[in-house]
């Protein structure tokens, strides 16, 4: 079996992914690498736009989707603000109780626009999505 250990170089163990994800070896390589091309101003535009696209690509590939279905942003809450306020008026969202509040206050100040927010325990969400329901938001950490 392939192991993934050599990724990571950590000085303890660490637990706390949810908040605070260390970064295997090739994205700390990468960050590096962004940073000094910042830092010297020899970015170039043009890669940051094909990596933009080649991530879009093999997401959408690996989660079956099209690649112009998926959206990228530095911050849950950036995205989902984003989507709630481009939800119709009146829509209803389901999530699961007790989901992180960067994920579900967004749809909650839609309120004055008539979204309503309904949760479910996780293990039933599937299950407690209905004809009505127009969004299923959830956090896969």
């Amino acid at each position: 079996m392939d192991t993934f250990d050599h990724l990571w170089n950590t000085d303890t163990v660490w637990l706390n992914t949810a908040q605070y994800g260390i970064p295997p070896a090739p994205a700390h390589q990468a960050l590096d690498q962004a940073l000094h091309a910042w830092r010297t101003g020899t970015g170039d535009p043009l890669h940051w736009g094909r990596a933009v696209h080649d991530t879009r690509t093999n997401l959408a590939a690996l989660v079956h989707a099209p690649a112009q279905d998926i959206t990228l942003g530095a911050a849950v809450s950036q995205i989902t603000g984003t989507l709630a306020a481009s939800l119709p008026a009146g829509a209803r969202v389901l999530v699961p109780q007790g989901e992180f509040s960067s994920l579900v206050l967004p749809w909650l100040s839609q309120a004055d626009r008539g979204v309503t927010v309904r949760t479910a325990p996780l293990q039933h969400l599937a299950e407690s999505v209905r004809p009505d329901t127009d969004l299923v938001a959830y956090s896969l950490v």
